[in-house]
């Protein structure tokens, strides 16, 4: 059952999706996913000298 935004969302939120409405995302690929924390603590490694260096959580 797709639900209309307003319900689903309450109008909290006023963006329009970023999704491409002809592109099916059910198909192979490769995907760039953004992880937003609470507060942007680093739960999954630190950047140092322009290098990704992942903690454990983040292996």
């Amino acid at each position: 059952m797709i639900m209309k935004k307003e319900l689903l969302y309450k109008n909290k939120y006023g963006i329009s999706t970023a999704r491409l409405w002809d592109w099916d995302y059910s198909d192979a690929g490769m995907y760039f996913v953004t992880i937003c924390t609470v507060n942007r603590e680093r739960h999954f490694g630190n950047i140092t000298n322009g290098i990704v260096v992942l903690n454990e959580c983040g292996r």
